[in-house]
């Protein structure tokens, strides 16, 4: 399951900001961790961490010409179809974890 930071934290030494994704490529975690993480009443202070959902965070794409997100995907060496619809470029985009 991927996971989205709501709030900014430290966590294995590791600095995790706002919209980044959790954890970081490599990093190995528990499930108590991340029941920890995505509930305030466990750890006192706030969610730090939430599922990623993938409608929600294809809002910041709203309005983007397909041919931006295009040159975005091929300048992150993305290889992509020329029969690639928009939907498809938005998800390229999120699971390359890439913003405009």
């Amino acid at each position: 399951m991927n996971y989205v930071v709501v709030s900014e934290f430290y966590d294995g030494g590791l600095f995790y900001k706002k919209g980044s994704p959790y954890p970081m490529n490599g990093v190995e975690i528990t499930e108590e961790r991340i029941q920890y993480l995505s509930d305030k009443e466990l750890n006192g202070k706030a969610a730090f961490i939430r599922i990623a959902n993938d409608e929600l965070d294809a809002k910041q794409f709203k309005g983007v010409k397909e041919t931006s997100l295009r040159k975005a995907l091929e300048n992150a060496g993305i290889q992509i179809s020329d029969e690639y619809d928009r939907n498809t470029l938005i998800q390229l985009m999120i699971d390359n974890e890439l913003a405009l």
